[in-house]
């Protein structure tokens, strides 16, 4: 129950940050923003100022996830393998050779 609770309190100031922010709340990292609160429980717990609270929740502006970039893909190719032996293109008895031998 208390990792649930733990959870829902990182979700609930992810939210709170997100709105002041302007954000989407998917786009601040959940990791960091646990960091930030573990670092910064003091501020949110223990403080009646809500000055200190306003500047933490502004900070998560550099907690935002770094989302890659998506570059053009090339097309795709299969590059042609050396076989070492040719490809058997007729049946085994037209071609002379010996069937496996069973064991």
């Amino acid at each position: 129950m208390l990792g649930v609770a733990a959870y829902n309190l990182v979700r609930t100031t992810i939210t709170v940050a997100a709105q002041r922010l302007a954000l989407a709340p998917r786009d601040i990292s959940f990791s960091r923003a646990l960091e930030a609160i573990e670092a910064n429980a003091d501020v949110l717990f223990y403080s009646a100022d809500p000055r200190k609270i306003e500047r933490f929740l502004d900070d998560f502006q550099y907690l935002k996830l770094r989302r890659a970039k998506h570059k053009p893909t090339e097309p795709r190719m299969v590059l042609p393998t050396k076989r070492k032996y040719p490809l058997l293109r007729v049946p085994r008895e037209a071609a002379g050779l010996k069937p496996y031998a069973k064991k």
